[in-house]
């Protein structure tokens, strides 16, 4: 159906594609997958019409296009969803999936159709979401699945998804793997950005692999092996992804008691304590509460009861200012509201909790901010032209490296992580894993929260699992015997509020 020949594209000077060529066929799921800053997202944009190529052509049904705006794309029945929600935040899920296209009865819109329209469209991703709420009240799944909606409502010949399931649970993953075989069936022609490899074996016919902006490998699935897809991403076998389990004996010092912690309408009666040198996991489905408990353990939920102790003593964590200060970091689930500063660079970024340190009488001291900076971009891998680069204009792995490199550079007692590897590739994540797991080591506390259920697993000392805002398990998983930790079966059934075989209730 389409076809990318000699494709090149820079921004300020560096490449983001060079001569990529691609086609994307009628009844298909072609998976691009590759490094954060591989040059995905750029193409998935130039596709879509929200960016020009600098070189190259784009053939529609074998005749030459150009695409001058997303709406010449969706003129030509392409529909994107982008890794970051595009959303209105202040209308409604109706007004949102309305957008552009109301329904009209006499020159006015029509509520009723409009109503009919964006039921019609939810119920695609089996979403039970109100469409009269407005998108800035819903959590990140939820504005994903909106976003989803709305591009399969457009019954577009072509569907680009680019991290479609980056920030979505157990249960809408495989509501949305139904829909992506729905349109593979409808002759439809999907587009899968990804970074679950497991995703690309299951639903992709081909894949195709960009590093450093070119393609390095383009296959049918059945000819390829994950190894080969994964040294042609990152240029190396990856022998291990998790670091080997060590045992460990259960931390006797408790760094954070929570007692009854009760937020209104998320999470109710809510105790766990956070120990020295233990990885403590987080699961549930989305609206479980656990991104609100991690929000009021940093003062970022004013509205709460309940008991919160650091080191024995009642912590009266009011704002995040006071977290910061008592040693409590977080990386927040949505990095673009709560993690960034988008139109800062890399180094202020990654100075923000630390401007005192970095300043005499109140000036910024640039060279200690720029090595600060410059010693997380090495650690972590950022990809980045400098560190001035303004944070908007890196991939959306990258900006999470930074929200992550932050922390690794101020040093904190308790980390709580919520999503940490969201939208960041294969090669970062097992660097990503190794931190954890040396932070735990040194002696920090670790809150993960994280919908990979395989994070969980091999990564966690214990695992708290959380349903309908309520601890429902807790369950000891510090065995050295992969055989002998807890199942993912298990966990799955213990957040849909059922009880597994040999858990531990809270």
């Amino acid at each position: 159906m389409l076809k990318v020949e000699g494709i090149s594209k820079q921004f300020d000077g560096v490449h983001a594609l060079t001569s990529v060529d691609a086609e994307f066929k009628a009844g298909e799921v072609h998976a691009v997958v590759g490094e954060n800053g591989a040059g995905k997202s750029t193409l998935v944009k130039i596709m879509a019409g929200v960016h020009g190529a600098d070189s190259g052509t784009l053939f529609l049904d074998g005749d030459e296009v150009t695409f001058a705006s997303p709406r010449d794309a969706i003129d030509a029945s392409i529909s994107v969803v982008y890794q970051e929600p595009s959303l209105v935040p202040m209308l409604t899920v109706e007004d949102n999936l309305i957008l552009g296209r109301e329904p009209t009865r006499r020159g006015f819109i029509s509520n009723g159709k409009a109503r009919e329209f964006s039921i019609d469209a939810l119920r695609m991703v089996g979403a039970s979401i109100d469409p009269g709420s407005p998108v800035e009240r819903l959590t990140i799944a939820e504005r994903q699945l909106v976003e989803i909606a709305k591009a399969l409502s457009l019954h577009s010949r072509m569907i680009l998804l680019d991290e479609p399931t980056s920030s979505l649970s157990i249960t809408e993953i495989e509501r949305l793997r139904g829909v992506v075989e729905d349109l593979r069936s409808r002759d439809v022609a999907v587009v899968l950005v990804t970074h679950d490899l497991d995703e690309v074996f299951l639903l992709a016919d081909r894949v195709t692999v960009l590093k450093d902006g070119k393609v390095s490998l383009t296959s049918m699935v059945a000819d390829v092996t994950a190894a080969e897809v994964i040294k042609a991403m990152i240029g190396r076998d990856l022998a291990h992804m998790f670091p080997p389990r060590t045992a460990r004996e259960r931390a006797s010092k408790p760094v954070v008691q929570v007692k009854g912690l009760t937020i209104p309408g998320r999470a109710e009666d809510i105790s766990f304590e956070l120990r020295e040198s233990e990885v403590v996991g987080f699961v549930g489905l989305i609206g479980a509460g656990r991104t609100d408990v991690a929000k009021a353990l940093v003062g970022a939920t004013p509205s709460r009861r309940g008991d919160i102790l650091i080191d024995g003593v009642d912590a009266n964590v009011r704002e995040p200012a006071d977290a910061v200060a008592l040693g409590l970091a977080l990386v927040p689930e949505d990095r673009l509201a709560d993690g960034l500063v988008m139109d800062l660079g890399v180094k202020q970024n990654i100075g923000l909790p630390q401007l005192n340190a970095l300043s005499t009488w109140g000036v910024i001291d640039k060279s200690a901010e720029a090595a600060l900076a410059d010693g997380q971009i090495e650690s972590l891998s950022i990809r980045t032209p400098s560190n001035s680069t303004v944070v908007h204009n890196l991939s959306g792995g990258n900006q999470q490296k930074v929200v992550l490199g932050r922390w690794l550079a101020k040093g904190c007692r308790v980390l709580i992580l919520d999503e940490p590897t969201r939208g960041v590739d294969v090669g970062a994540k097992a660097e990503i894993y190794r931190i954890i797991r040396q932070l735990a080591d040194e002696g920090t506390a670790v809150m993960l929260i994280s919908s990979e259920l395989p994070e969980i697993l091999h990564l966690s000392d214990r695992i708290i699992v959380m349903s309908k805002g309520r601890i429902v398990a807790e369950i000891e998983n510090t065995s050295t015997s992969e055989r002998d930790l807890a199942s993912e079966e298990d966990l799955v059934k213990l957040a849909l509020g059922l009880q597994a075989e040999g858990s531990t209730r809270a």
